[in-house]
């Protein structure tokens, strides 16, 4: 888990794709994107100090986007839309 959080925190990936594909986190495939349509995913329990977030876009993706995409930290090209960690704090702390 990673640093930070208390043992009954959530943690979301929330997903605003603007064209659909395939999703995993350390190698480990979760539910595909569906174009248009927000996807919200609880990873709290695949969180390591470090992990790997795979989106394989399917159509809509340009070459162009997709080189720029390879490089790993660059922005997301707006064809990809949205993607974030949110974190919904647990009875502990709130307290």
């Amino acid at each position: 888990m990673p640093a930070g959080l208390e043992s009954d925190d959530r943690v979301w990936l929330v997903i605003e794709a603007t064209t659909g594909g395939d999703l995993s986190l350390d190698g480990t495939p979760l539910p595909s994107v569906v174009a248009g349509r927000p996807a919200r995913h609880d990873v709290t329990g695949r969180l390591g100090q470090r992990n790997e977030l795979l989106l394989t876009l399917g159509e809509g993706l340009t070459p162009q986007a997709a080189g720029r995409l390879a490089h790993g930290r660059l922005p997301l090209p707006a064809v990809v839309g949205s993607v974030r960690l949110e974190i919904e704090p647990g009875a502990s702390s709130r307290d």
